[in-house]
């Protein structure tokens, strides 16, 4: 037939477009994209059937030249195209006929591809093996979350007791800074009282140097003034006895006078 019935895709199109532009109120917007979508698919619909059209005739001739000659490839052989022109657009007229085929069976070729039936058998293989891939990649999934989970829970373990200890160790520095805090206090008051009492000794130790300084002196005094006096006295006694001795001994020398050392 010459108009044939649209592919099964441009067919669902027109019951989605209807489902589109149903509905209690439609917009402007809605509905002018949808007579554009209409518009694009006559228009599309259009192309096809004078393409296939052009399909036609061009089959209808080379049924006909096969009809009449037998092989078309030794038509020119038999004279069956005997002018040149006409022979020349028979030639491009079947490699466009050749190009179309090929162009038609890489068209199937996709659609094939591209069909997916659920109910065939490939379809159902098809699912089955999703499921499973889907199946094992949820394990996996679940595999990889609970390894993960328990290397954070041992990691987050390992931490708290990390903190715990230095938790522990900065209580101890905590109050072992605070002892000595306080023996520090302790120690600057004996610091004190033992500095108040080096000063009291050092006072005191300067007084007993003078008292011990004067009393050298004193004592210094007092012995040249003993030594003074007994000189004295030795002189006098001397004196004595040198006149004693002058008025009883007659022309005799006198003794000799001591001198008394200091």
């Amino acid at each position: 037939p010459l108009f044939r019935r649209p592919p099964a895709h441009l067919a669902c199109g027109r019951p989605l477009i209807g489902a589109m532009s149903g509905g209690a109120a439609p917009d402007a917007e809605l509905q002018r994209k949808v007579e554009e979508y209409r518009a694009r698919e006559r228009v599309y619909l259009a192309g096809l059937m004078g393409q296939e059209a052009n399909m036609v005739c061009l089959r209808s001739m080379a049924s006909d030249v096969l009809g009449a000659y037998g092989d078309g490839s030794r038509a020119a052989l038999r004279s069956a195209l005997c002018y040149p022109t006409a022979n020349m657009e028979v030639l491009i007229l079947r490699q466009k006929i050749r190009d179309r085929d090929q162009q038609i069976t890489l068209l199937k070729e996709e659609l094939e591809a591209n069909r997916f039936d659920q109910k065939s058998k490939d379809g159902q293989a098809l699912m089955k093996k999703v499921k499973a891939l889907l199946c094992e990649n949820r394990e996996l999934g679940e595999e990889m979350r609970e390894e993960r989970m328990g290397e954070l829970k041992a990691a987050l373990q390992a931490e708290q007791r990390d903190n715990a200890q230095w938790y522990n160790k900065v209580n101890e520095g905590a109050e072992f800074c605070k002892e000595l805090s306080e023996e520090n206090v302790k120690l600057q008051g004996t610091i004190a009282k033992v500095a108040g009492r080096l000063r009291e000794a050092r006072a005191e130790n300067e007084g007993l140097v003078k008292e011990r300084s004067e009393l050298k002196k004193k004592r210094k005094i007092e012995k040249e003034a003993k030594a003074v006096a007994a000189a004295l006295v030795a002189d006098s006694t001397a004196t004595m006895a040198d006149e004693g001795a002058g008025g009883g001994g007659g022309g005799k020398n006198p003794p000799r006078r001591r001198v008394a050392s200091g």
